[in-house]
């Protein structure tokens, strides 16, 4: 945004100090992370206006290529007004005459929406302007009245507005629920406990979208346990649905192929790493056509390699048609292997999954695939990493998964809410169950971060149990380096100080605390010494010269009198000890 050419309007905010325009009201309080206050209050680029101490937006966006989004917070610390942004602006943020006031530029040819979020916290008052640049937002107005000081020990609060009829929001929902939800039992549970929060009041006091949204979603979830439950106030997509019907997608086909263009349509990364392993990270299940394309080109790049690993720790999961191929490759194309079932409510919705024998390409039948997991793996990656595993054909490495296996579609409710509602159930057809709830069980449990590298490992591993001898030693050497770089051996200050030493050509010391090596012609260059074992160590940075530094101990005493460089072909070069 830093970069973009600004035009003249600037957007100032002010907040004026004012008498207690909220006397005799009750203030609403929590955790920071619990927003309350006015929802889709939308502008572009023109300035607030402020009228009796309401702050009053509005008017028209227009469609632009979605990106990130930015904030501005505005927040009372140690007697200051400060203003944060992670986006780039060029921002004043000043007091006078009894008004705080926040002036920023609007960059040129830019759809602005921004949410005026208000929290308050027993130690801080918290007023977030979140900047969306997003696709034809609603037209709307909406206004908040702050009462604000801007002296020493000032404090920040206000009337809520409310958009929305609680009570119409909630009867829709619990339609939707009843009718869609794929237990009914449970459905008729779940839709009791909203009931009896909304005749208790419970959601009277929810003036912002995004808490009443945020509650009811918990409720729904609390007794269904079904983590796909998800209450929005989204209009575009509200309108979108209210248009074509309730269905798996609540995008407009442009949008939903400008996201997928940005992010590749999921595929993040594809390489092969050292000892001829096939890397995949895979970060969406997008569903695009052209997703499935990406896909065949994706396992063609991997399909001669030795092993497999696909990243799905960051993959939220997506859509059926990658994670059908995918699961494929890794099977013979005849017979055709079940997979999961599907059951809806009505019956004759039914699904059962097979691989299919249609793939291009050749299978990736002699491998074996290492699938890396993490908390955020979910609902389809979660799918593959399920299939794989069950099947033998697979080994999960990495943390637990989120636990999200049934199948959902998108719902309009009423002014703006839109629900996403588990309608199917996914049951293995090995396993007669799921991964719902619980997540994918990992083989090899490790830090998130942690996981490609020891996947990498694990796929050596498998390698040398049936490498060809001229291969082997390479691969041997590979797996070393790679160990020793996530298990150094443990060595002692004793040794250190015992094989550190002037070799001639070679030079040894201990360099905070690591032993490290500088090879004549390197300059002053010390380089750090990994250990592989007590008296094989792997030198820092020398993975294109495939070196491994060996210590020899000959000698009277057991005292080190020689310094090797082996290389992986069998190649030593060897350096005697200067007395």
């Amino acid at each position: 945004m830093g970069n973009s050419k600004e035009i003249s309007t600037t957007l100032i905010l002010t907040f004026l100090a004012l008498g207690c325009l909220t006397c005799g009201q009750t203030e609403e309080s929590g955790d920071l992370s619990q927003p309350y206050g006015v929802p889709q209050v939308t502008f572009s680029s023109v300035d607030a206006v402020v009228t009796n101490g309401s702050i009053t937006f509005g008017f028209d966006v227009t469609a632009v290529t979605p990106k990130s989004d930015d904030w501005i917070t505005i927040v009372r610390k140690g007697g200051s007004w400060l203003a944060v942004s992670d986006g780039d602006y060029d921002m004043t943020l000043g007091a006078s005459a009894g008004a705080l006031t926040l002036t920023l530029p609007l960059p040129a040819a830019t759809a602005v929406d921004f949410d005026l979020v208000y929290y308050q916290s027993a130690t801080e008052p918290y007023l977030e302007i979140a900047r969306y640049q997003g696709i034809t937002v609603p037209v709307s107005t909406a206004g908040v009245v702050l009462e604000n000081e801007v002296d020493d020990g000032a404090s920040l609060s206000g009337t809520r507005y409310q958009d929305f009829s609680v009570a119409e929001v909630v009867d829709s929902l619990i339609e939707v629920v009843v009718e869609n939800f794929y237990d009914e039992e449970v459905a008729l549970r779940t839709v009791g406990l909203v009931s009896e929060h909304l005749g208790k009041g419970d959601y009277d006091g929810m003036m912002s979208s995004a808490a009443l949204a945020r509650s009811l979603t918990g409720h729904l979830i609390d007794v269904s346990k079904d983590s796909h439950y998800r209450i929005t106030f989204e209009p575009e997509k509200f309108d979108f649905l209210n248009t074509v019907g309730a269905g798996e997608v609540a995008e407009k086909p442009e949008v939903r192929a400008r996201k997928a263009i940005a992010n590749n349509f999921g595929f993040a990364k594809i390489e092969i790493l050292p000892g001829n392993i096939g890397y995949l990270k895979l970060d969406e299940f997008n569903s695009e056509p052209k997703a499935i394309e990406k896909a065949y080109a994706a396992m063609a790049y991997l399909e001669d390699c030795e092993e497999i690993i696909i990243d799905l720790r960051e993959n939220g999961g997506g859509y059926y048609p990658v994670e059908e191929a995918l699961i494929s490759y890794f099977f013979p194309a005849k017979p055709k292997v079940h997979i999961n079932n599907f059951y809806y409510r009505d019956e004759s919705l039914n699904e059962d999954n097979w691989t299919r024998d249609d793939l291009p390409g050749k299978r990736l039948l002699e491998q074996h695939a290492f699938i890396l997991t993490a908390e955020p793996t979910y609902s389809a990656a979660e799918a593959v990493a399920y299939a794989l595993k069950v099947r033998g054909r697979a080994t999960i490495v990495g943390q637990t998964s989120s636990g999200g296996a049934n199948s959902i579609e998108y719902f309009p409710l009423v002014q703006g809410f839109v629900a996403k509602v588990p309608v199917a159930k996914g049951v293995d057809s090995i396993t007669g169950t799921s991964w719902d709830g619980v997540g994918v069980e990992v083989d090899v449990s490790c830090p998130a971060a942690e996981a490609l590298d020891r996947a990498h490992i694990l796929a050596l591993e498998r390698r040398l149990t049936d490498c060809e001898v001229w291969e082997c030693k390479s691969i041997q050497y590979i797996h070393d380096v790679k160990r020793a770089m996530v298990f150094p051996a443990e060595i002692s200050n004793e040794f250190k100080a015992d094989i550190a030493g002037d070799y001639g050509n070679a030079k040894v010391a201990v360099v905070n605390e690591s032993l490290s090596l500088q090879l004549a012609g390197s300059g002053e260059r010390w380089r750090k010494l990994y250990p592989l074992t007590e008296d094989i160590f792997m030198v820092e940075e020398a993975k294109e010269e495939r070196r491994v530094f060996r210590v020899a101990f000959r000698g009277p005493g057991g005292a080190s009198t020689h310094l090797q460089l082996k290389f992986d072909d069998g190649r030593i070069t060897e350096f005697a000890r200067k007395e």
